[in-house]
């Protein structure tokens, strides 16, 4: 019996480590952890509020400053702490 073993490179190896972590991903490690089914906005909120860059979504484009739907209050230290696990907070 042969075994073959697959060598990563440098770069291979960097890519890995530096893998973009989509809401996508946020939304999947919420859901898992805590069962809660948190939405993109959310995320973005909980980043504005933690002073993280957001990009402006394009259906709130003149709608003012507000947000039509905040994160829950009690959504907000789970989701916090998913992006403390993904090292963005």
């Amino acid at each position: 019996m042969r075994l073959s073993v697959k060598r990563t490179t440098a770069e291979e190896s960097q890519a890995m480590k530096t893998k973009r972590v989509t809401y996508e991903d946020i939304v999947t490690y919420v859901r898992r952890r805590w069962g809660l089914s948190s939405a993109t906005c959310s995320i973005a909120h909980v980043k504005a509020l933690n002073d993280l860059p957001v990009c402006r979504a394009p259906n709130r484009i003149g709608r003012g400053h507000y947000r039509d739907n905040p994160c829950p209050r009690k959504h907000r230290p789970r989701i916090e702490r998913a992006l403390r696990h993904f090292g963005i907070l």
